[in-house]
């Protein structure tokens, strides 16, 4: 008796980050009713699907208002992520790398605002770990700058990291996915100097000087 194929279907995969074919491993329909209203319902697809390239198994929840037939909602767990935590991020400080994997889970969740909060908090600890707490933010980065850990160029842009930051604490922005790319870009940047300076500087270390330049007869 041959086995009946498995049906397939298109989702993201955060392990091969993008859209790929998933088998449907299983999957049921449900509905619940408005507890004093049978009219008023909401209509329920579940799938365990596995990715056909890397396996990774997600679940799939496809759930349909009554009132609203034409919109129904997609949602996929692990939430799809914006982007992959890098690798280098174990070699981190225990505050750095708490900081970071909180703004990683934000995005996960598509709260962008929060992930915006966290990643101010990150360079209010990177100018604490650095010169010390000293006041505000604007003294804080004139200490990194004074003190050789950021450049002018890397301190106006921190200058707009934190502003978003503030701006999503106090006057309810929500920044685009993009935009928390980018803000992710620049602390990422920052942090990860750290981690690849001494190695760069062992290298440094071990490339033979110039030879000097013979006096001319």
């Amino acid at each position: 008796m041959q086995n009946t194929p498995k049906m397939t279907r298109k989702e993201h995969c955060n392990k091969c980050s993008c859209v790929t074919n998933h088998y449907v491993e299983s999957s049921f329909r449900q509905t619940h009713y408005h507890p004093e209203c049978d009219e008023l319902y909401t209509d329920e697809v579940c799938y365990i699907v596995s990715c056909c390239g890397c396996k990774t198994t997600s679940f799939v929840c496809i759930s349909t208002w009554s009132e609203e037939p034409s919109e129904p909602q997609h949602e996929i767990y692990p939430p799809r992520t914006l982007r992959k935590e890098p690798g280098w991020t174990s070699r981190l400080g225990s505050a750095h790398k708490k900081l970071l994997r909180e703004v990683y889970i934000a995005l996960g969740n598509d709260c962008l605002s929060l992930a915006a909060m966290g990643i101010r908090s990150i360079v209010d600890a990177y100018i604490t770990e650095k010169v010390g707490d000293c006041g505000t933010f604007t003294k804080g980065m004139d200490a990194l700058l004074a003190n050789g850990h950021i450049t002018q160029k890397m301190k106006e842009i921190l200058e707009i990291v934190v502003d978003c930051g503030n701006a999503a604490i106090h006057r309810q922005f929500n920044p685009e996915p993009e935009a928390i790319t980018l803000l992710l870009d620049t602390v990422e940047l920052l942090l990860h100097q750290d981690i690849i300076g001494p190695k760069v500087n062992a290298i440094k270390a071990e490339i033979p000087p110039r030879p000097a330049k013979k006096k001319k007869a």
